[in-house]
C-alpha cells in the first residue's frame, strides 16, 4: 500500500502547500467555547471516581492520580473538565487516564486548552483515543503543526505523545504474535548492481565487509585505553558493577531465602545477589560447557496502554557478554554513533541544527524503523561478535588479555547462534533464527554498531544505483533512532528508498523528513533554536510511576525525586504554579504510613530547600533529609563476590582500622543482597522515619498560591545558542571516583585512610599520578533561566564553564 505525501516530504513544504492536520477529518466532533465554570464539590468528584475503572495491583506507585489530586491542583474549573468527567463515567478507563489527562489540560498552554474546547476532543471516550486518533496524532508529529487554531506550533507540542498518559495494564503481550514475527516472518536483506539482480549473498558480502572495518575502528581505540584487564581480575570486582536485573539462576539462593525465615518470603534474588553466590571456578566450568543462550519472556505494561514483550538474557549468557563488551561503549563515538548519549553529544547535534544557513537545500530525515530489534538475523549478530574477536586478536600490546577478549567475543558469537527462548504457549524451549532480545547485555551495543554499518551499506548501494548521495553533513545513530542531514530533500529520499529496496522495514508513519524540523534522542528541533521535548511522558511517569525502580516508601529522597519530576515538567512548558501544587499532594501522600495505630503523617516541608534545584519552590537553601541506613541483619551467607573484592583491594583495606573494616564489609553487603529483604527494608525504613522525621500536624500542607511561587523567565536562546556553537572543551578533572577505580580503590577506602595521603603512604608511586594538583573548581550554579534547559545542555554548562 502507498504511503501518504506526508510521510516523505519535508515537513516546511506540507505546511504551506497542504491541509494541516484536522481533527475534525478523523473523528467527528462538537466543539464549544471555553467558559469557567464553578468547581464541583467534592462528593461530585467521589461519585465520578466510583464510576470508573481502579489500576490493577501491581500497576505503578502506590500513590497513583486520581481525582483528587486533580480537584487539590486545578486553580479552576471550566466546561471541557466538565465534559472529560461526565464522558468518561462509564467504567471504560481508569482513574488514574482521566485525572492525567486532566492534569495535562489545566497545566498546558492557553491556546492548548482553547483547541481542546473548540475541537470537543473531550467529548470523545479516552479509551477510544488510540484507536481513532492514532492516525491524526501521528500526522501532527510529522507536520510539527495542527490545524484548527492561529497557535498550531504551540498546539502540537502540547499534544506530542499525549495518549501515553492513557492506560497502564498488566496484561500479557501477544506471544503468538511475538512468535510469528521471529520464526515464520524471514527478514531477508539484498545488494546488487541493478534491482533485477540483488541477492542477499552479495548484501552479507557487504555486510562482513562492513563489520569488520567497523571492528577494527572501534577494538583499536578500546585497546589503546591502557586500562584491560584480564577476565579473572574483572569477575573479581563483579559486586561493583553487576546489574540488579532479574536472574535466571535466583533458585541458587534457596537455601539462604529459606534460612530467612518470614523475612525472605517472596523475595526474588536480583542478579547482583546471585552473581555474589559464584565463584571464579564456576564460570571457567561453564565454559568450558559452552551453554546455550536462553531468553526468558516477561511483558512490560508501558504508559499508554502499550504491552511491550521483553526478552531477558540467562544469567550465564549476561556474563559472558559482559566481559566481551567491557568499555566497548565509551569507544564507540565514531561514524555518527552516540550510544553513550553523552551532553557533548546532544550539544553537536544542536550545532549541525544551529547552521543551516550555510545549506539552505540541507535536508534533515529522522529515520524510523518498525522493529529494529527484528531486523538482525542471528547469524549476523554472530558475524559482528566474529569481527570483534578478530581485531581483538590483531592487537600486539598485552596480548593476555587481549586473547581474552577475542575468545568472549567468540563465545558471545557461539550462543547468538545457539539461542533459545522459552515461549509461554509452548511447553519447550524452542531455538530461533532472528531478532536481538531486549534483555541482551549487547542490546544497546550491537543496535548502534549494526545501525551504522545498515547505513554504511546504503550509502554503498546508493554509489552502486548511480544515485548522488553523499555521506551525510551530520548523522547521529543511537539504537534504532537516527537522525541525517543530506546535502539535499533529493538526497534524503534517495537514501531512505535504497533502505526499503534493499528490505529494511521502516515506519514511514512515524519518519520525519524536513529542512529544520527533525527528531533525535526524543528531542525535537523546528528551527536554529533551542530542542523541544514532549511534555506528556513526564505525566505518564508521574501517573503510574517508573517501572523500573524499587517501589517502596524512599521518605530520605522523595522531596528531591518529586521536586525533579515536577520541574522537568515546568521546563517542558507546564505551568508553574500546577507544578508546585501537584508536587505538594503527591508528597502529602508519599509521606505518610499505615500503622496499627493508625495513619502517620510525616511533615516534608521543611526539606523544600534541600534539593538541588529549589526553583520550583522559590526556596532558600534548607534543612537536608538525613538519609536512612535500613541495615537489615542478614544471616551467614555466601559472600563468594565480596570476599573476592575485599582479597582483590587488600593493599588498600590492611591499613584500615577494624571498625572501617566491618564498616565497609557490612555496607557491601547489605548493597549486594538488598533484594534478598527487600519488604523487610521496607520494614525499617518505616520504623526511621518515625524516629527522624517529625509528624505533621495537619493532614494536608497549604498549597501554592501564585503569591508564593515565583515565575521563571524562559532562557536567552539566542545568547546560549551562540555559547553551544564554541567548543571549550571539559573544564572539569577526571572525577575522583574514576580515579580511584584504576587503583582498585573506592571512596570509602579513600576515606579512611585519609585521601590521596593514605594513597601516598600505603601504594605505589605510579597509584599517585592520578592525584590532580589544580584546585578543585566549584560547581557551577546556572540560574533559574538556565535549569529550564533540556539536561544535557545543562550539564554541558556545568562542564565547560
Amino acid at each position: 500500500m502507498a504511503e501518504p505525501l506526508h510521510a516523505f516530504a519535508p515537513a516546511e513544504w506540507l505546511r504551506e502547500n497542504t491541509d494541516l492536520p484536522d481533527i475534525n477529518t478523523y473523528v467527528q466532533l462538537k466543539g464549544y467555547k471555553r467558559q469557567k465554570s464553578n468547581t464541583p464539590h467534592w462528593d461530585q468528584f467521589r461519585l465520578w471516581a466510583l464510576k470508573m475503572l481502579k489500576a490493577p495491583r501491581g500497576v505503578g506507585r502506590p500513590e497513583k492520580f486520581n481525582l483528587y489530586i486533580l480537584h487539590k491542583v486545578h486553580p479552576g474549573w471550566d466546561n471541557c473538565l466538565q465534559q472529560l468527567m461526565m464522558v468518561n463515567s462509564d467504567a471504560s478507563v481508569e482513574e488514574f487516564s482521566v485525572a492525567g489527562i486532566g492534569l495535562w489540560y489545566v497545566g498546558v498552554r492557553d491556546s492548548t486548552k482553547d483547541w481542546v474546547a473548540n475541537t470537543g476532543v473531550f467529548g470523545l471516550r479516552l479509551a477510544e483515543w488510540n484507536s481513532r486518533l492514532k492516525t491524526f496524532f501521528d500526522t501532527v508529529r510529522q507536520y510539527g503543526r495542527v490545524g484548527g487554531t492561529q497557535h498550531s506550533k504551540e498546539v502540537a507540542t502540547d499534544l506530542r505523545k499525549v495518549t501515553s498518559i492513557i492506560g497502564r495494564k498488566l496484561d500479557e503481550a501477544d506471544w503468538n504474535d511475538e512468535w510469528d514475527s521471529i520464526n515464520r516472518k524471514v527478514r531477508t536483506k539484498t545488494a546488487g548492481n541493478h534491482p533485477d539482480t540483488m541477492s542477499s549473498a552479495k548484501w552479507m558480502r557487504m555486510f562482513k565487509q562492513e563489520c569488520d572495518i567497523m571492528a577494527e575502528e572501534v577494538i583499536s581505540q578500546v585497546a589503546n585505553t591502557g586500562h584491560m584487564q584480564g577476565m579473572r581480575e574483572w569477575w573479581e570486582q563483579r559486586v561493583m558493577w553487576a546489574p540488579t536485573g532479574s536472574s535466571s539462576n535466583r533458585h541458587r539462593l534457596d537455601s539462604e531465602i529459606k534460612s530467612l525465615g518470614a523475612m525472605g518470603m517472596h523475595e526474588r534474588p536480583n542478579k547482583k545477589a546471585v552473581w555474589n553466590t559464584i565463584k571464579w571456578e564456576d564460570v571457567v566450568e561453564k565454559l568450558k560447557e559452552l551453554p546455550p543462550s536462553v531468553a526468558r519472556l516477561s511483558t512490560k505494561p508501558e504508559p499508554g496502554g502499550k504491552q511491550r514483550a521483553l526478552y531477558a538474557s540467562d544469567d550465564w549468557s549476561t556474563i559472558f557478554a559482559s566481559y566481551a563488551s567491557q568499555d566497548v561503549e565509551k569507544m564507540m563515538a565514531i561514524g555518527g554513533m552516540v550510544a553513550r548519549q553523552t551532553p557533548s553529544d546532544v550539544v553537536k547535534w544542536l550545532k549541525n541544527n544551529s547552521i543551516d544557513g550555510r545549506n539552505e537545500e540541507a535536508c534533515w530525515v529522522s529515520l524510523d524503523y518498525k522493529d529494529f530489534n527484528k531486523e538482525h538475523s542471528k547469524l549476523m549478530l554472530a558475524w559482528l561478535n566474529i569481527s570483534l574477536s578478530r581485531a581483538w586478536s590483531r592487537r600486539r600490546n598485552n596480548t593476555g588479555v587481549m586473547a581474552q577478549k577475542a575468545w568472549m567475543a567468540l563465545v558471545v558469537a557461539y550462543q547468538h547462534m545457539n539461542a533459545f527462548v522459552q515461549w509461554k504457549h509452548l511447553s519447550s524451549a524452542q531455538r530461533v533464527f532472528f531478532g536481538l532480545w531486549s534483555g541482551h547485555r549487547d542490546t544497546a551495543r550491537d543496535n548502534t554498531m549494526l545501525h551504522c554499518v545498515y547505513h554504511r551499506i546504503a550509502l554503498r548501494q546508493a554509489l552502486i544505483f548511480g544515485l548522488r548521495v553523499e555521506r551525510p553533513i551530520y548523522i547521529g545513530m543511537c539504537g534504532d533512532d537516527e537522525d541525517s542531514k543530506f546535502r539535499s530533500w533529493r538526497e534524503a529520499i534517495a537514501y531512505v528508498g535504497v533502505h526499503m529496496m534493499m528490505g529494511h522495514e521502516l515506519n514511514p508513519k512515524k519518519q520525519q523528513f524536513g529542512y529544520q524540523y527533525h527528531e533525535f534522542l526524543q528531542r525535537q528541533s523546528d528551527g536554529p533554536g533551542l530542542p523541544m521535548r514532549p511534555l506528556a511522558p513526564v505525566l505518564a511517569t508521574l501517573a503510574t510511576g517508573n517501572w523500573y525502580k524499587e517501589p517502596g516508601h524512599w521518605f530520605d529522597a522523595a522531596v528531591q525525586a518529586m521536586t525533579s519530576n515536577c520541574w522537568e515538567a515546568v521546563a517542558r512548558g507546564y505551568d508553574h504554579l500546577c507544578a508546585a501544587r501537584l508536587a505538594t499532594v503527591m508528597l502529602d501522600n508519599h509521606m505518610r504510613v499505615k500503622t496499627r495505630n493508625g495513619t502517620t503523617l510525616y511533615e516534608w516541608e521543611c526539606y523544600k530547600g534541600s534539593t538541588a534545584n529549589n526553583a520550583l519552590w522559590n526556596e532558600p537553601i534548607g534543612a537536608k533529609v538525613e538519609k536512612f541506613s535500613s541495615q537489615v541483619r542478614l544471616p551467614k551467607l555466601r559472600n563468594h563476590g565480596i570476599v573476592d573484592i575485599m582479597t582483590s583491594r587488600s593493599k588498600w583495606i590492611k591499613h584500615m582500622s577494624e571498625g572501617d573494616r566491618v564498616r565497609y564489609m557490612t555496607k557491601l553487603e547489605q548493597e549486594v543482597n538488598r533484594s534478598l529483604v527487600s519488604r523487610e527494608a521496607e520494614k525499617l525504613r518505616t520504623q526511621e522515619a518515625q524516629q527522624k522525621l517529625e509528624n505533621r500536624k495537619t493532614p494536608h500542607t497549604k498549597l501554592p498560591s501564585e503569591e508564593m511561587i515565583t515565575r521563571v523567565a524562559p532562557p536567552n536562546e539566542e545568547c546560549l545558542v551562540r555559547e553551544f556553537l564554541v567548543d571549550r572543551g571539559k573544564r572539569r578533572p577526571m572525577p575522583l571516583e574514576s580515579k580511584l577505580q584504576r587503583i582498585k580503590m573506592d571512596i570509602d577506602i579513600f576515606n579512611a585512610l585519609g585521601g590521596w595521603l593514605g594513597v601516598a603512604k600505603y601504594g605505589k608511586p605510579s597509584d599517585i599520578q592520578h592525584l590532580d594538583t589544580s584546585l578543585e573548581q566549584e560547581t557551577t550554579k546556572l540560574s533559574n533561566s538556565e535549569l529550564l534547559l533540556d539536561g544535557a545542555l545543562q550539564n554541558w554548562l556545568r562542564e565547560t564553564r
